[in-house]
């Protein structure tokens, strides 16, 4: 399947899709709320700019985002950041291949269509930065959504160039999942009408209509979900998603952008200084003495 757009590229080999119809009679629980299970294999984003990046595409790195930083991290086995400075010279970003013998991100094929981000001119000696990241065993849960995120394997590089404002961007994360579990409410909630069930749960197990009392919540239960939230019925499964930015600048990141936010909402509770100037003039001076 193949998405395109002004700016972007999708593709994504396989759908899988599992429909939960009947989930009380099927042993899932009611409360949980999911009607899908989908499967997405082989899904690749390529993102000629940064500065362009589709509005979906945001919204999902913010959501994320705001996970990681504010939320609960119930697991993470290991994890590691690299910084090198040295001299590219080639005229091109070298793509690495898919093995991670030195240490380096395992790079798309060739990003979604075998193109390679060009830093433009002849073969020259550049300046280049790079920024590796990896994690194993990510679990970071959202209390707000009630959602686990779940990454087997996370390995990201930003490239950028000394002499230029851009570099590229590169995401590789494995056996990813997105589920909705139970949260502290609805477990209480559960526990509450097992041990004190309801006037019509006990007329209904007395006429032995237990199962349609259970399936006739689950249907009144889905169908305002579907209204207010449908994505909240909805479970989520890739393999390997593959994240790529031909042309990336680190004022578009998402995490810069929070921590600006954060450092000056900081500045302002602790009342540090009141001049919005002299704020800015020290994330910019901070942001070009670490090259950002």
């Amino acid at each position: 399947m193949l998405a395109e757009g002004q700016d972007h590229y999708v593709t994504i080999d396989c759908v899988k899709v599992a429909l939960w119809l009947f989930p009380s009679l099927s042993g899932h629980p009611p409360a949980r709320r999911t009607l899908a299970f989908v499967e997405l294999h082989d899904f690749r984003i390529q993102v000629h700019s940064s500065q362009r990046t589709p509005r979906w595409v945001e919204k999902l790195r913010r959501n994320l985002l705001y996970t990681v930083l504010n939320e609960e991290i119930r697991l993470l086995e290991n994890a590691d950041l690299k910084l090198e400075m040295h001299t590219a010279k080639s005229r091109n970003f070298k793509l690495d291949d898919d093995s991670d013998e030195d240490g380096e991100v395992p790079r798309s094929n060739g990003h979604a269509y075998g193109t390679e981000p060009s830093t433009g001119g002849d073969a020259e000696c550049n300046d280049e930065a790079k920024v590796t990241f990896f994690a194993d065993n990510w679990h970071t849960y959202n209390h707000i959504n009630s959602r686990l995120y779940e990454f087997g394997r996370i390995d990201a590089q930003l490239r950028r160039s000394w002499t230029r404002e851009e570099g590229t961007f590169v995401l590789v994360a494995q056996e990813c999942r997105w589920n909705r579990i139970l949260s502290e409410e609805e477990l209480a909630e559960q526990r509450s009408s097992v041990e004190s069930p309801s006037l019509l749960h006990r007329l209904a197990s007395s006429l032995h209509l237990s199962s349609c009392h259970h399936l006739l919540r689950a249907m009144a239960s889905t169908a305002r979900y579907l209204y207010t939230s449908p994505m909240s019925l909805v479970d989520l499964y890739a393999p390997r998603v593959d994240v790529t930015f031909d042309h990336f600048r680190i004022h578009d990141a998402e995490l810069y952008q929070h921590g600006s936010l954060f450092l000056k909402r900081y500045m302002d509770e602790r009342q540090l200084w009141s001049a919005d100037i002299w704020r800015d003039v020290l994330l910019s001076g901070v942001a070009s003495i670490i090259g950002l």
